[in-house]
């Protein structure tokens, strides 16, 4: 006997024709369902027995209307209602709607199939409407965790989801049908929710068809001609339209590594205007964030430094001129020498090499510079106390790029206090590690980053310590390697400097890692896993040891995966976000960083080094071997006596 199909549900709707949920169920059910304009028409077409959405088109500017004693009459006829958003309704206060802030979605009780209690859900930037009722299956909350609310809700959770025990109305104080457009995440637990037979009680029938708006995709092509540099990125804020606002400074670390990476896929795909692009933006940053005020003045001790981006930022009496952070300026130098290594130039070698002795006039007799220095303090000071300064930080995060830095500039000039005072401090980092490192944020953030310093002295000196230091870090930093090739985060221990939110009440107010415990399962692609990416690329080329290739393409496997593809939001297609939850394969994670959240898009950091090492891979070429003709030596001299970097100073190491 033929097993007839089961006809579609008996659905109405009250949206426009490009409603997500509308068009899902739709399309899911290759079955176009009524659909009006207007609450009075739409209810006398509802059959018996049938459902009536009424969704939010004016989200989240307006409040939907709804008719007078609509939900009365939808129950009286045995009509399902479901109110999205609505400016009156079963337990709908009036006022003005509230906007989230730092709140998220929060599952509140156990009537929403496959989402446990505590579930936490991102609906980006929302607003609601207030509500007042005895039970929710959905609040709005500022709670702390990955995907569950780890210290319970709050006391003044906001309802977003609940039921009328009189009427059968399910009210969602929000927009929940616009999930695609306003990327809610993480995915299967929206599709669950929104699409379920029983999840709001609204929708009895099979799956629909979710459309994907982000997702894995080929890289994007550069836009732009490069000659006034580029913008840092997107911030974790998501839109409720998708859209993400635009970090609109330009900063010195990801212009520097932008013309690096650029110029290096041009040379790797025969793409002469890439490469062109990665010298504009080099000769930008040149010419303004590296040659700005003090410190293109050989008189003062800011000279040679770079600054970290070209706007003011007002913390206290400081702008973006006067922070320097030892490693976005080791950042900037590695990119600017694979610029000029790529484009073939020697334009940048001076001021390159100024940057380099500038860093090392901070830098103390054990190797080890401030995590960060401030121009009002500098000038108060001089560069000569923090020359003689005992300094000391056990961070990667901060020193390690530098060190590298260093390390190069040894080999290229033949200055050998460079390599003396660098293999003396990574040697003291070595030995305080673990116990004694100041760990920033995640385990993996530091490991990753000591790979490069590891992997050059090896370049610079090749013994079987320094071989033995390299393997150590790496096994312990694949170690936790997801079989995806993902790097998956794990707290630092003992102690952390910046660590998850201790509270529901501490979530967003300060830098965090992605995870709020070891259990989450997520990987972080702007502090660990692109810069592991890097080291391990450089460890397999001083190496040759088949280990570190193996690492290596494993990671390169699983950043092509987690590359995004959007034809509804091109400005986002093709880029790497800061976190992937591995578990449910999408982007996701703990959105707590006040700064650098979730959804971050760094045009340095991430896109950039992911990108030159892809390139590299194709030119089967390293990041030391490539800019092994640097001519930077030819400067040495010069640059010498105008930073003071005398034989006086080299006696002090």
């Amino acid at each position: 006997m033929m097993t007839l199909p089961a006809p579609p549900p008996r659905l109405v709707f009250v949206c426009r024709a490009e409603n997500d949920l509308y068009r899902a169920i739709c399309r899911g059910m290759k079955h176009r369902f009524a659909r009006f304009d207007a609450a009075g028409p739409a209810l006398a077409a509802a059959p018996n027995g049938g459902s009536l959405l009424l969704l939010a088109d004016g989200y989240p500017t307006a409040r939907t209307q709804v008719p007078e004693g609509l939900a009365s009459r939808a129950s009286e006829r045995g009509v399902r209602l479901f109110l999205e958003y609505p400016e009156r309704g079963p337990g709908v206060g009036v006022g003005a709607a509230q906007t989230a802030g730092w709140r998220r979605a929060v599952v509140a009780s156990e009537a929403l199939p496959g989402l446990p209690k505590l579930r936490i859900l991102g609906l980006h930037n929302f607003r609601y409407a207030p509500a007042a009722v005895e039970r929710a299956d959905l609040v709005a909350a500022r709670v702390a965790g990955f995907d569950k609310a780890l210290f319970g809700l709050p006391a003044d959770a906001a309802p977003l989801l609940y039921a009328d025990a009189e009427t059968g109305t399910v009210v969602a104080t929000t927009s929940l049908s616009r999930f695609a457009s306003g990327r809610y995440a993480p995915t299967s637990a929206w599709e669950g929710m929104l699409l379920d037979a029983d999840a709001a009680r609204i929708y009895d029938g099979p799956a629909a068809a979710w459309p994907d708006r982000i997702g894995p995709a080929p890289p994007a092509r550069a836009t732009g001609d490069g000659s006034l540099g580029l913008l840092e990125g997107f911030n974790a804020a998501v839109e409720p339209d998708g859209a993400q606002p635009v970090r609109w400074w330009r900063r010195g670390d990801c212009n520097g590594e932008a013309a690096g990476a650029l110029a290096m896929a041009g040379l790797a795909l025969n793409d002469r205007e890439l490469t062109a692009i990665g010298g504009r933006i080099g000769d930008w940053y040149v010419g303004s964030i590296m040659a700005g005020g003090d410190r293109a003045d050989p008189s003062h001790p800011a000279f040679g430094l770079l600054g970290w981006n070209d706007v003011k930022l007002y913390w206290g009496n400081l702008d973006g001129y006067g922070v320097y952070y030892g490693d976005d300026n080791a950042r900037a130098i590695l990119g600017m020498c694979l610029a000029a290594s790529a484009l073939k130039t020697e334009r940048w070698d001076r001021r390159i090499l100024q940057a380099l002795f500038a860093n090392d006039r901070l830098t103390g007799p054990r190797g080890f510079q401030p995590d960060r220095v401030d121009q009002p303090d500098l000038v108060r000071q001089g560069w000569q106390a923090y020359k003689a300064a005992p300094t000391v930080s056990y961070s990667p995060h901060y020193q390690s790029y530098m060190w590298a830095c260093r390390l190069w500039a040894a080999t290229r000039t033949g200055h050998t206090p460079f390599l003396r005072v660098t293999e003396k401090a990574i040697r003291e980092m070595m030995e305080a590690y673990p116990d004694r490192w100041a760990w920033v944020g995640s385990a993996q953030l530091e490991r990753s980053r000591m790979l490069l310093c590891l992997a050059w002295l090896v370049r610079a000196e090749d013994t079987p310590e320094h071989r033995g230091w390299l393997r150590r870090m790496a096994g312990d930093l694949l170690a936790h390697m997801h079989p995806s090739g993902a790097i998956l985060e794990s707290l630092g221990a003992p102690a952390n400097n910046l660590p998850p939110p201790g509270s529901n009440e501490a979530y967003g107010t300060a830098e965090t890692p992605i995870i709020q415990t070891n259990d989450d399962a997520a990987a972080d692609l702007l502090y660990a896993c692109n810069f592991a990416f890097l080291g391990l690329h450089e460890a397999c080329g001083a190496t040759r040891d088949p280990y570190y290739k193996e690492a290596e393409d494993r990671l390169a496997g699983f950043l092509c995966r987690a590359q995004t593809r959007s034809k509804a939001h091109p400005a986002l297609n093709g880029v790497w976000f800061r976190a992937f939850d591995v578990g449910g394969w999408g982007y996701w994670a703990s959105n707590a960083d006040a700064g650098w959240g979730a959804w971050a898009v760094e045009s340095g950091w991430t896109q950039t080094w992911i990108s030159a090492v892809l390139a590299m891979r194709r030119s089967r070429t390293t990041l030391w071997d490539v800019t092994a003709g640097s001519k930077i030596g030819a400067h040495l001299a010069a640059v010498k006596a105008e930073m003071g970097a005398s034989e006086t100073q080299e006696r002090t190491r």
